[in-house]
């Protein structure tokens, strides 16, 4: 882990390629099965979820950020752990396009402003 400077905000930076910021909303219902996030970056969602998702499954979903901001995406699964009764899945965004990207982009940089930090698993 790295603590660096960056646009007068002083930020907590793992060595990955995009800083992820805490996001807290049901993503979707499938099957009856709840998907809450947790954090979001520019290339991926961390989602929790009651029954594990396989590698390399592909999800497509509609994700409407804090303020009504919608975006789609598609992503898939790259990481499935177990945590006591639920699993966290990491899930890397394959298609999303650039109107979205860029709505996704200033809610990171928004969020990070907010909390100057970055929220970490």
């Amino acid at each position: 882990m790295v603590i660096y400077q960056g646009e007068e905000e002083l930020l907590l930076k793992e060595d990955r390629s995009f800083p992820r910021v805490k996001l807290d909303v049901i993503l979707s219902s499938v099957k009856n099965q709840q998907i809450q996030t947790e954090n979001v970056s520019q290339n991926g969602i961390c989602i929790i979820t009651a029954e594990p998702y396989s590698n390399g499954k592909y999800l497509s979903r509609m994700l409407m950020l804090p303020g009504g901001e919608e975006i789609n995406v598609l992503g898939k699964v790259v990481w499935c752990n177990r945590f006591n009764n639920y699993y966290k899945s990491g899930v890397e965004f394959i298609s999303i396009n650039s109107n979205d990207r860029e709505k996704l982009r200033k809610y990171i940089k928004k969020m990070i402003k907010k909390e100057k930090g970055v929220v970490c698993r």
